[in-house]
């Protein structure tokens, strides 16, 4: 098995027979993610089919690429779906109407699932607000048969605001919490000198915070999204999720680095 000794002793032979076993799990609850600008139709073709190949689920594409990509995907009757990205990367860029009504395009475009940034400055004003935006959204997923989850930055909040937000978006019923771990924080007293391994910190710290507040982890699952780019990093943040209480179901992970990780796990 993969050697993760490093991790406190965790084995992911615990969770899995084989490395087989653990490469086909990892593919259907990785999300591969292509949001670069410059995406043309070659590219996207190129990317769908390799998805496709490595047995992804569901993967992530510009906004504006999502038609063409369903197109590449019906007309070659792929199984992988794609997600519609709602004010990514900033939720406070749309309002909750112009929110709503790019959840509405994606589903038409051919959307199988929607990532929703929530706005988290109502929590620096009035949380009701905030629960309005997340029902809205979720209620418009439920409408067109869609998975959403709705992301949620917590570096940027005190305690009492990430919990006041996770507790208000798991009152909604969304299907997971996304969190980023790029903009991770690290509440240890002795800051690691090594840069990895304080990316790692962050990464467990953010996922300790969410399963902290999370109250129902078989009904709100947990992704975590972005600054996972090997199989150490993907390992870390799979280990932190299980040690907080959620079921292997229940836990995504998103990545440009998808293929990569895969790949490193030998069969």
């Amino acid at each position: 098995m993969v050697d993760d000794a490093w991790l406190e002793g965790f084995d992911v032979s615990e969770f899995f027979k084989s490395n087989a076993e653990f490469k086909s799990w990892a593919a259907r609850h990785l999300e591969h993610a292509n949001l670069d600008p410059d995406v043309t139709e070659n590219k996207l073709k190129e990317f769908l089919a390799r998805a496709e190949t490595e047995g992804f689920s569901i993967v992530r594409v510009p906004p504006a690429f999502l038609k063409n990509a369903d197109r590449i995907i019906k007309a070659n009757k792929y199984r992988v779906g794609t997600i519609i990205l709602v004010s990514f990367p900033a939720g406070d860029m749309l309002s909750t109407n112009q929110k709503l009504l790019q959840l509405q395009e994606g589903a038409d475009a051919g959307a199988k699932e929607v990532e929703f940034v929530c706005n988290m400055g109502f929590l620096k004003g009035d949380v009701g607000e905030l629960k309005k935006e997340v029902t809205a959204a979720v209620k418009a997923a439920r409408a067109k048969k869609m998975k959403i989850s709705i992301a949620f930055d917590l570096d940027k909040l005190s305690e009492e605001e990430a919990k006041a937000g996770i507790e208000t978006i798991e009152s909604a019923g969304p299907d997971f919490l996304s969190i980023s771990t790029d903009l991770g924080f690290y509440s240890g007293e002795d800051l690691p000198e090594d840069e990895e391994e304080l990316k790692l910190a962050k990464t467990r710290d953010v996922i300790r915070l969410a399963g902290k507040h999370v109250k129902n982890k078989s009904k709100l699952g947990i992704k975590v999204a972005n600054g996972i780019y090997d199989l150490g990093e993907f390992i870390n943040g799979f280990y932190m999720c299980v040690k907080n209480g959620w079921s292997l179901e229940n836990i995504r992970v998103s990545s440009r680095s998808a293929p990569h990780i895969l790949e490193s796990i030998n069969v």
